[in-house]
Order: C-alpha cells, then sequence, then structure tokens
C-alpha cells in the first residue's frame, strides 16, 4: 500500500470510522498511540524485522509498510461539517477550518417593537416592555398605555402598574364590532355591540346601493334606462354600472342667456352666436349679463351720479339733468337729513348710533352705518341681589352675592357628558336641520339640499379648537336626563357648564364614567339654566326638542376666552341608546339647529380675546361681516336678520353630584 493510501485510510477510520463495524478511531491503534512513520520508513516502535509480521494492534488492511509512513495529525472536526457546539440558542453549527465547532446565533424577532427579544436554554422569550400592552388577536400587535385593544375595542390598555392588563371601557362608550351595516356600535359590560341598520344610498343611476358587512354601502349595478344628465346623448342605458348614451346633433342650451343656436356636437352643448340684447330704446343700456341674459338698464343711461339732479332721457336718447331741491342722500351712511340746495347735497346730521345698551360701544363707519361693538366694562344687570356686574359678550351680568338665591346643583346618575361638539361642514343632510321649516330653501348656497339650514357653516374651522378643549376638559357640558321619560311625555332638558366633582377630582373622563358638579354660571338669578329645553320628548330611539320660540345661550371656555352665543328657534334632533335593559340612556347623538342674529354673532367673536384672534377685531369683524349671509327672518316681518347654524354632539354616561 502507497503512504499517500495509508494516510487515507488513517484519516478515514480516524474521523469516520471506515472498514466495517469493528474499526475503531485511530487513536486506539498500536494500544492507543498515533502512527507515526519517519523519512526512512520504519516505525518509530520497531526494527525492521519486528515489521516483518502484523502487529496485534495494527488497522486490518494495513501492512506494515504503514509504520514507515511520515507522522501527520489527522482534525477530528473537517471544516464545514456538521457538529455540535453545545450552545442551545444556535444553529446550523459547522466545523471551521480550525477544527473548531461554531453555530449561528438564533434569531428570536417577533417583529414587535415593544418586546425585548432573548434566547433562553434553547428558547425564545420575549419580553414585554414597560408602558405596552400585547394584544394577542390573530396578528399580535403592541398596544400604548391607556390606547384601544385593536381585537376587542371595549378594552383599554392598563399598563401603569408592575403588571400591564386590561381594563373595560364604560357602558355606551363608542366602538368597532367589525360590522360595517351597524352604524351604533357600543360597549355593554365589556362587549361590542351593534345595533341599528346602516341606510345606504347611491347617486349612481345604474347602480343599487347595497351594505356588505366587511366593506359597509357598496354600489352594485343594475341594468335599464337612465338619464346620464346630458341633454347630447340618447337613448341613455345602464352598461356595467355606468350610464352610457349616443351622441345628438339636436338643439340644446349651454346655460349660458347670452348665447343663442345652441346645438350639441360630439356629445356636447356648443354655445351659439352672442345675444346682442338691442331693444331698440336709445335711452337704456343694453348688455347681456351672464347667467341673467339681456339687461336694458334706463335709469344708468342718463345717470350723471349727482343726487340733486333729476335725470331724464327723451325720445331721440338725449339726456336731460334737471336741478332738484329735496331730501338727498349723500353717500354717507352716518349722516340723516341731508338736503339739495344750489345743486348740493349737504346739511346732514350725525346719525345717532346709540342703543341704549351700556354693553356695546356705539361708532359709525361711513360705508356700513351704526355699529354695536361689545365691551368689557361696570354695568347694572338691574337685579339687585348680584354685585360687582360686568359686561360679558353684549349682555350685563352680576356676581351672585349671599343675598341672591343659591341655585342648587342638579344631582342625577342619567347624565350625559358631551365628548363630541362640533359645527356642522356644510348644509347636507347629516350636517344640520331645518332651521326655517321651509324644504325649498338651504344655507350656505352651492353646498346644501333638501332644506338643511347652515350659514355658519365656515365656523367648522374652529372645530379642532372645540376638540382640544373638551379632551383636555377645559369644555365640560353635562346634559341632565335625570327627567327623561321614554314613552313619550314631555320633559325638561338642561345642559349645564361643569367641572370634575370633589369626590373624582382627578377622574379620566376618556376612559371612565365620572361625576360633575354644575357651575353657578349655568343659571340666571332666577336658577334657570341658560342651555336648555322645556319640552323634549323620547319616542322610540328618537329625541325632539325645542322649535320655534326656543332660545338657548351656549357658553364656551374659548383658548382663555368665553364664546357665548344665543341660538333662537333652536331644535334638537337626536339618536338615543338605550342600556340592555331598555331603561338607561347610554347616549346620545345629536344635531342642533337655530339662528343665530348676525350682529350679536358677530360682537361675540370679535369681543374674544385679541392675542387668540386671526385678525384685529374691527377687521374680523368686517370681514365676518362679509362672510355671514342671513338666511333666516326671524320676526316675521320679511327681512331676513339672522343666520342659520348646526351643532353635531354626542354625549356618553356621566353623573351629577
Amino acid at each position: 500500500m502507497t503512504r499517500r493510501a495509508v494516510v487515507a485510510a488513517a484519516v478515514c477510520a480516524a474521523a469516520w470510522g471506515c472498514g466495517g463495524e469493528d474499526a475503531q478511531p485511530l487513536d486506539a491503534v498500536d494500544g492507543g498511540h498515533e502512527v507515526a512513520t519517519d523519512a526512512a520508513g520504519d516505525s518509530e516502535a520497531g526494527s525492521a524485522g519486528e515489521d516483518a509480521g502484523p502487529d496485534s494492534g495494527d488497522v486490518p488492511g494495513v501492512d506494515a509498510d504503514a509504520d514507515a509512513v511520515a507522522e501527520v495529525d489527522v482534525p477530528t472536526c473537517v471544516a464545514g461539517s456538521a457538529c455540535d457546539d453545545g450552545d442551545p440558542c444556535t444553529d446550523d453549527d459547522r466545523c471551521d477550518a480550525a477544527g473548531g465547532c461554531a453555530g449561528t446565533a438564533r434569531s428570536c424577532d417577533d417583529g414587535l417593537s415593544c418586546t425585548v427579544d432573548s434566547c433562553a436554554a434553547g428558547a425564545c422569550e420575549h419580553a414585554l416592555s414597560p408602558g405596552f400592552c400585547l394584544s394577542e388577536g390573530a396578528v399580535p400587535t403592541c398596544v400604548d398605555n391607556l390606547a384601544e385593544d385593536p381585537d376587542a375595542t371595549c378594552r383599554l390598555c392598563d399598563a401603569s402598574g408592575a403588571e400591564p392588563g386590561w381594563k373595560l371601557k364604560v357602558d355606551g362608550a363608542p366602538c368597532d364590532d367589525g360590522d360595517a351595516c351597524t352604524p351604533q356600535d357600543r360597549c355593554e359590560l365589556g362587549v361590542c355591540k351593534g345595533s341599528g341598520v346602516l341606510s345606504c344610498t347611491t347617486t349612481n343611476p345604474c347602480a343599487e346601493a347595497v351594505c356588505e358587512p366587511a366593506a359597509g354601502c357598496v354600489d352594485v349595478p343594475s341594468p335599464g334606462p337612465c338619464d346620464d344628465g346630458n341633454g347630447c346623448t340618447g337613448p341613455d342605458t345602464c352598461v356595467d354600472g355606468a350610464c352610457v348614451g349616443a351622441p345628438l346633433t339636436t338643439p340644446c342650451d349651454d346655460g349660458d342667456a347670452c348665447t343663442l343656436g345652441d346645438a350639441c356636437s360630439e356629445g356636447a352643448c356648443v354655445p351659439g352666436a352672442p345675444d346682442p340684447c338691442d331693444d331698440g330704446d336709445p335711452c337704456t343700456d343694453d348688455a347681456c349679463v351672464p347667467p341673467f341674459g339681456c339687461q336694458h338698464d334706463a335709469a344708468s343711461h342718463c345717470d350723471d351720479g349727482d343726487a340733486c339732479t333729476v335725470d331724464t332721457c327723451d325720445a331721440l336718447g338725449a339726456c336731460d339733468h334737471a336741478a332738484f331741491e329735496g331730501p338727498c342722500e349723500d353717500g354717507d351712511l352716518c349722516t340723516v337729513g341731508e338736503e339739495c340746495a344750489a345743486g348740493t347735497c349737504a346739511g346732514g346730521e350725525p346719525a345717532d348710533c346709540d342703543d341704549a345698551n351700556p354693553c356695546t360701544a356705539d361708532s359709525c363707519a361711513s360705508d356700513v352705518g351704526c355699529r354695536h361693538l361689545f365691551i368689557s366694562a361696570p354695568c347694572d344687570d338691574g337685579v339687585a341681589c348680584t354685585s360687582v356686574d360686568t359686561c360679558v359678550t353684549g349682555a350685563c351680568f352680576g356676581a351672585k352675592t349671599a343675598s341672591c338665591p343659591f341655585c342648587p346643583p342638579p344631582v342625577s346618575q342619567e347624565a350625559g357628558r358631551i365628548e363630541e361638539l362640533a359645527v356642522g361642514v356644510d348644509g347636507m343632510p347629516g350636517s344640520g336641520l331645518d332651521v326655517d321649516g321651509d324644504a325649498a330653501t338651504c344655507a350656505p348656497v352651492g353646498e346644501c339640499s333638501a332644506g338643511i339650514d347652515n350659514a355658519l357653516a365656515f365656523l367648522a374651522l374652529f372645530n379642532d379648537t372645540f376638540a382640544s378643549g373638551i379632551d383636555d376638559g377645559l369644555i365640560e357640558l353635562i346634559a341632565d336626563f335625570g327627567d327623561a321619560s321614554l314613552d313619550g311625555a314631555p320633559f325638561f332638558l338642561p345642559v349645564y357648564n361643569a367641572v370634575l366633582a370633589d369626590s373624582n377630582p382627578t377622574c379620566d373622563s376618556q376612559t371612565t364614567s365620572c361625576s360633575y358638579r354644575a357651575n353657578q354660571s349655568s343659571f340666571d338669578a332666577s336658577c334657570r339654566p341658560f342651555f336648555s329645553f322645556d319640552d323634549a320628548r323620547i319616542e322610540g330611539s328618537t329625541l325632539t326638542a325645542g322649535g320655534v320660540g326656543s332660545t338657548v345661550t351656549i357658553a364656551l371656555p374659548f383658548q382663555g376666552s368665553v364664546l357665548a352665543f344665543t341660538l333662537a328657534n333652536a331644535r334638537l334632533e337626536a339618536t338615543v341608546t338605550l342600556s340592555g335593559d331598555g331603561e338607561h340612556i347610554v347616549m346620545v347623538e345629536a344635531l342642533v339647529g337655530g339662528a343665530a342674529p348676525k350682529d350679536q354673532l358677530i360682537d361675540a367673536i370679535a369681543a374674544l380675546d385679541e392675542n387668540v384672534l386671526p385678525l384685529p377685531p374691527e377687521q374680523l369683524a368686517s370681514v365676518l361681516d362679509a362672510a355671514i349671509d342671513n338666511d333666516i327672518d326671524l320676526d316675521g316681518d320679511g327681512v331676513l336678520d339672522a343666520a342659520s347654524a348646526a351643532l353635531h354632539i354626542r354625549t356618553a354616561p356621566a353623573e351629577l353630584e
């Protein structure tokens, strides 16, 4: 056998025990001594003569010449082969080039940012970090302290103690039952229960609106005739949910009263020639004004702009300007009683802008006339038992003294904290109410339908401020349902400005039901709440209150000031959610509508602390005056004298003590 073969056999025997079941590791050969050979080929263990016969410890099949092979150290761990490094927290252990055994550290990453991942004794451990809970639903999720469990929305994470846990939301708290077709989801004994049926509508004439639990309202295509709203196509038919019609070449109306001969072309109405609008009268100025059409202005044709002339036009179109003597208007709204004399309008006296209200600063601007801005100043409210009477938002209020009747704070276990208060964003259904009772009118123009009145929709820009005030506990409004009757009988429904009661001064209203104490500022001198309805009724799940003749005053803390405003003809419409036994009100979701006199509202906003206003008070008043359009006639004289408003309100359970 060659030396190479001997070495190969030795390595094989040492590493894998080649040559049969009785093969032994190389160290067992020759009584446990390594086989070593010198350059001369003789074994160091004996002479050539001794090598003539087989040693009792020789490897079977290897002749005595093996003793003559050069000495070699044979590794016991061949690089790349599997091995065991003795560490249970490593995987894929392999021999390295140096004969050692090493593995790759086991990855215990669970993909969650709130756990500290490690390996111990071959098992992965995931320690939860402080301040978190672990929601172990279909997909484990980290939940911050006081945050909602995404897999059980009626409980909140409580990681304030040594061990994290879960606490249930109060009954009536909003939740999500996972069914988009139940719009009124509320917690009841820790379980989210959905109620109501989502009403689905569609504006697509080629679809039917249906509700799917996973997606909510969806449009399902339906066949049949339709109208695509384009007078230049037809006949229109539903195809795969779309209304499709062929182009027509018929006469049409492009909507511009100043064009003639409009006609359809390639599915569109093409304008015709401009209307000349010539009425043949030399004493009129003819013009076409979209969208009204031809205008023939006789007054402006000969108007010389002089209030002290009588302007006329003869049959040939010639103008005459005869002198006039008598009452005139000089264009200054702060003067009255002007007279034309010698061709000049003059002699007027200053307008009397005194409104006899000690809580307004009366002034006059030539372009707008009299203005009455709220001031903060001492006054007399006419109530003997009040003192330090002060002007607030244009009215005189006095502080109650010991001689004033103290208004006992109401006690009620049937109350609701207003957890959402927002101005309606437009005049669409769901954003407001029909304040004037006329379904043919709505506001704001271009953003309304179905008779919904909400001319003050632009005030929705304050909604984030209101939401922050409620979340921070600065705005606490508590509705008292203690007198509520569930059988349709009328009851008194007040809403109080309040503070947390002494029994729970640190109560967190975001996670639990709290007790409150009504402020004395909620009452007038006769102890009637400013914000209240006398004739509230609950029929089924519908709550209504107020109407024509009902007036409420709402005071809202606003960035260090108080925004107080009055709604006339105030009305409330709400949906009521009852407890499982049907005996307690757990939630009210309401729309409150009414009308605010424009000047009063402008002055109330302009009277806020100048530091929180976007513009100086007088400039802001001017901007609001231009932005607000009166749309309600409160006194029935045919003159629009107030602007409609809408508030969205939602309550959560609370108590009064």
